[in-house]
């Protein structure tokens, strides 16, 4: 269900493509590279590197490449720094970087999430006829990576994979709340706190008080926060350790939050926390993972 710009096996077939153009017109007179250039050659990088387990030495590269020397060495520097790739200093070979698979852990993980979570998903959209999201953190953003639309007339077209502020949304302070400590301080200093309706909470100090209020009561409302006249509600998903993995979250018109909003949460909370016991996770209420085999 994650919908992307460029599905990961149309980035291969242009990376391929592009390099067997090289190598198809080697002595050819050069022309200027064109625009998004340098993310091919990442990934030119990268799935050489993913092909050979031994490891490859800058030279061999740029020649298998087609990449002058002085290109490739500047490539292979910037994925160094990045953790992308690993330079063994005893035998000069680049490898796949702990980095790069510590992100192909999560997409596997995100994934392995999202295909748990749908059955809860099609029953709090089916017992709410609301919007219903997974979303997880990015960074300092967030992202939702599964949506399941009810029969309510809203329709917010909201699009999977497309980062979101953490500050103004349901889930976004939710997993600001259950965060790092240092997370907020390091969205401010990244992002700001920037107004998106006249409800957003922009002052820090408000927001902290609004992240101590989540923690207290296990869940979070957007008041139109990010949307005018859409309210959101965000309850965690938790992990074995007890932290929160992702949230559930509902959106609904504000005339309708305010009529069914105890119902909504009582749902949705219900749900994460069986959603958190299924994952092997805690469920908020200290009872611990659950049993396998029931």
């Amino acid at each position: 269900p994650i919908q992307y710009m460029d599905s990961p096996s149309n980035i291969l077939d242009t990376a391929r493509g592009r390099r067997s153009a090289r190598r198809g017109s080697r002595g050819a007179q050069r022309v200027a590279a064109p625009p998004g250039r340098g993310y091919g050659r990442v990934i030119d990088v990268l799935e050489l590197l993913a092909s050979d387990g031994a490891g490859l030495t800058g030279s061999e590269m740029s020649r298998r490449l087609a990449l002058p020397k002085s290109t490739a060495f500047l490539l292979l520097q910037h994925l160094v720094e990045r953790g992308i790739v690993s330079l063994d200093p005893a035998t000069r070979r680049y490898r796949i970087g702990p980095a790069l698979v510590q992100l192909a852990f999560q997409i596997t993980t995100s994934i392995d999430l999202v295909r748990v979570a749908r059955p809860y998903l099609e029953r709090l959209s089916r017992e709410t006829t609301d919007d219903v999201y997974l979303g997880i953190r990015h960074g300092t953003r967030f992202i939702y990576v599964d949506k399941l639309e009810g029969t309510q007339s809203i329709r917010l077209n909201m699009r999977l994979g497309q980062p979101r502020p953490l500050h103004s949304t349901a889930v976004g302070k939710l997993l600001l709340a259950f965060g790092p400590p240092e997370l907020l301080d390091q969205v401010i200093a990244e992002r700001g706190l920037p107004r998106m309706t006249p409800a957003t909470i922009t002052d820090p100090g408000r927001l902290r008080e609004e992240l101590e209020r989540i923690r207290q009561q296990g869940y979070s409302i957007s008041e139109a926060e990010n949307v005018e006249g859409v309210y959101g509600f965000a309850a965690p998903v938790r992990g074995h350790d007890g932290d929160v993995v992702a949230a559930i979250h509902i959106s609904t018109l504000e005339a309708r939050a305010s009529t069914q909003r105890e119902f909504l949460i009582e749902r949705m909370c219900a749900l994460a926390r069986e959603l958190s016991r299924d994952i092997g996770g805690t469920d908020g209420s200290g009872s611990g993972p659950s049993r396998r085999g029931h």
